[in-house]
């Protein structure tokens, strides 16, 4: 059996690891310093700026929400779920919006 990732998977992974890299590694000491602020000002769930750009970044390459494109239902996605029953078809509407960026 050949456990290599798929081409498709192996360029995402390098691209999300290259995005860690030069994108979100080099802001977190600067997110941690402005949560810290928030905090003190008795608001720790005002959205960062830096975390909107980031955003903007991560979709513009590809990497926002990177799930398996359209084209992917039938069987070969029934061998990883159960199906969308009311419940899960309940919890992904829900989260949708959030799946491409939106706030509630």
């Amino acid at each position: 059996m050949d456990f290599a990732p798929s081409p498709r998977a192996a360029d995402t992974v390098g691209r999300v690891h290259a995005f860690v890299e030069t994108g979100t590694d080099p802001v977190e000491e600067a997110r941690q310093r402005d949560l810290a602020a928030l905090r003190g000002d008795g608001a720790p769930w005002r959205p960062l700026p830096a975390l909107d750009e980031l955003r903007a970044r991560a979709r513009a390459q590809g990497l926002w929400n990177p799930l398996p494109p359209a084209g992917h239902e039938g069987p070969y996605a029934e061998r990883f779920a159960d199906g969308p029953d009311e419940a899960h078809r309940a919890v992904i509407t829900r989260l949708e919006p959030m799946m491409h960026g939106a706030r509630r």
